[in-house]
């Protein structure tokens, strides 16, 4: 007989739902997704279905069912026990944890405010300024982007992630025209990789 619980850890994020793989027991190896409600601070659990593009969400899991959430080392970091509502004709529980875009939200935040970073709008906004003295009329995009260049990268701090710690990246970073330099700080697993999230900026 399946028990009550169901013990899972993070795999992914699929648009917006999480994606969640079951560690043990009959169970084993199956994929649910956790989806948030618009009905006050609740959530759902389904079981899903493969298919090409991912996996599609499929059956409510059943009432009396805890979705217990634990870390790459085994530990719980929140649980969810399933009760049937009376406004879906399914099930939902009371959230007890985040999901993972607010995970790297948080680190932002707090990153952000421990350090006194400028948001990306302020840093924008000194660039834009930069390109008006310079004369120079191409997009907004090409001059942020198109002639920035990443001079050294090393990581700063780590943060605790689901599915494992993650590194806060402090890039310097150049302009090739204003010769303007700032630092840029990055969530991202590894120094070469894409970017989870955006801390904030240091203006030189």
């Amino acid at each position: 007989m399946l028990g009550t619980e169901i013990i899972v850890k993070y795999k992914a994020t699929q648009g917006a739902e999480d994606l969640f793989v079951c560690i043990e027991g009959e169970r084993k190896g199956r994929v649910y997704a956790r989806q948030r409600m618009n009905v006050g601070d609740r959530v759902q659990w389904f079981t899903t279905s493969k298919w090409q593009g991912g996996y599609e969400a499929d059956c409510h899991i059943k009432s009396g069912i805890t979705m217990r959430v634990v870390d790459m080392m085994g530990e719980t970091v929140f649980e969810e026990t399933l009760v049937r509502d009376d406004w879906n004709s399914g099930t939902s529980a009371a959230k007890a944890g985040l999901f993972m875009d607010e995970w790297i939200r948080k680190i932002e935040t707090e990153y952000c405010a421990k350090n006194e970073l400028v948001s990306y709008e302020d840093w924008k906004k000194v660039m834009i300024e930069d390109q008006k003295k310079a004369g120079n009329n191409e997009y907004s995009d090409t001059w942020l982007y198109g002639y920035s260049e990443a001079v050294v990268s090393h990581r700063v701090a780590v943060a605790e992630y689901l599915d494992g710690p993650v590194g806060i990246y402090q890039d310097l970073m150049k302009h090739k025209i204003s010769s303007r330099r700032w630092l840029q700080y990055e969530i991202r697993r590894k120094f070469d990789d894409v970017c989870l999230g955006l801390c904030g900026f240091q203006l030189k």
